[in-house]
């Protein structure tokens, strides 16, 4: 369906498979028999505009709430993409609806030995928290992340304890604050498992009846080998005043930067700049050189990187050196993205020009004496040369490349470079 289409049961129904439509039918014609926390897992084709027709599975569960009124969820995922060696969860669900399709056990579709196999291998769980009675549905896959036995018993209060008090206090703050048109909250959180510390990814999506929270439903990832190496990537960035960005030329709230990045370009941790934010900490006299070259850069089609070297002024107004080597990710022939890498070069540049101006004046003061100096390579040969135009009336131009005995030809030039070849 289209971003802008209003889902029915009639859209939704135009949409399955031929030979899927009546068992999916089936199940939602009935769903007015189902008891609280009845739960329904099924998987079907539905129209795909890139191969024909793809699998998802449906787990659609019920809940009654005090006042009677009866709440169906109904979930939906990608089938195509989780797989555990040749069995797809396309061939679990085959399995699992061998089972009898009137029973009355709401955790089938837990089974360790089927669906969890699946989220075991990847370090994915999920639970549902459902507020009104305490009462609390998960994966089996879950329980090992978090430090649980087999014959353990997950529950919110026990994920609540070995959450890092700080972000759990976060997310209590989003819920306090949370509403049904912006119902997700997505963190990583560290979390301490039979006293070793990890990271977890948590995505939280808040159900409401009203303005009430009913039910929370969560699913977790161990991202902890993820986060370490993005903490050494980080240090490394730090340590070498490097930095990425990418930058969505659609939407920037979209966009994406390292903190490096951030520091570097003398913005705060977790802000998202727009262009026209960045371009306020750029040298007033390198605007229209960057907006030149972007105009320019934008019109590449292909995987060549643009490289620019400009000046920002920070919050002590002091300029620093930047430079940055950017690639333009196209999606049918306009951009989309800006990928890029920073470095800040200001160390470099002020060495840099200091040895330009020192030898600047070496130059001036060798100029003002009689002395020749000059630069030979193992050859004999002339490499640099300074004061041959003020001291012979020769043109430096005439040295370079050349042996001393090529310029004087006399007994005293072949002398000379029978010295520097003996030195």
């Amino acid at each position: 369906l289209s971003k802008y289409s209003k889902p029915c049961f009639s859209t939704f129904y135009d949409q399955i498979h031929i030979d899927d439509l009546e068992s999916v039918q089936n199940i939602y014609r009935h769903l007015d028999h189902w008891y609280n926390g009845r739960s329904k897992q099924l998987t079907f084709r539905v129209k795909c505009p890139i191969n024909g027709y793809k699998w998802i599975t449906n787990i659609i569960q019920s809940q009654v709430f005090p006042d009677k009124q009866l709440i169906i969820t109904s979930r939906f995922f990608d089938a195509n993409v989780v797989k555990r060696g040749s069995m797809s969860l396309h061939q679990i669900q085959q399995q699992l609806e061998r089972a009898d399709p009137l029973s009355a056990d709401p955790d089938i579709q837990y089974n360790p030995d089927l669906v969890d196999k699946v989220t075991q291998f990847t370090r994915i769980g999920w639970f549902e928290y459902y507020i009104p009675d305490s009462r609390t549905v998960y994966s089996s896959s879950i329980k090992p992340m978090v430090g649980l036995d087999d014959q353990d018993r997950f529950t919110a209060e026990y994920f609540k304890s070995i959450v890092e008090k700080e972000s759990w206090e976060k997310a209590m703050l989003f819920a306090l604050d949370a509403k049904p048109s912006d119902s997700i909250l997505n963190q990583d959180v560290r979390v301490l498992v039979k006293g070793e510390q990890k990271w977890f990814n948590v995505q939280l999506e808040f159900t409401f009846v009203q303005t009430i929270i009913t039910r929370i439903f969560g699913v977790v990832q161990d991202v902890t080998e993820l986060r370490e190496t993005q903490d050494k990537l980080e240090r490394a960035q730090q340590i070498s005043n490097t930095g990425w960005y990418e930058y969505d030329v659609l939407d920037h709230s979209n966009s994406r930067f390292s903190d490096s990045w951030l520091t570097i370009h003398d913005f705060e941790q977790g802000d998202k700049p727009s262009w026209s934010e960045y371009l306020q900490k750029v040298r007033p006299l390198d605007h229209e050189g960057i907006e030149t070259n972007l105009e320019g850069f934008l019109d590449k089609f292909g995987s060549s990187w643009d490289k620019l070297e400009f000046k920002i002024i920070d919050r002590q107004e002091k300029e620093r050196y930047i430079s940055n080597s950017s690639r333009v990710i196209f999606e049918e022939g306009l951009p989309v993205k800006v990928f890029g890498i920073c470095r800040d070069i200001t160390e470099s540049k002020n060495f840099e020009e200091q040895l330009i101006l020192s030898n600047n004046d070496l130059d001036a003061l060798i100029r003002a004496t009689d002395n020749l100096i000059f630069v030979i390579d193992e050859d004999c040969r002339f490499e640099r040369v300074i004061g041959t135009e003020e001291r012979f009336h020769i043109p430096t131009k005439d040295f370079i490349g050349n042996k001393v005995a090529d310029i004087w030809t006399d007994p005293n030039g072949i002398e000379m470079t029978q010295m520097v070849e003996r030195a």
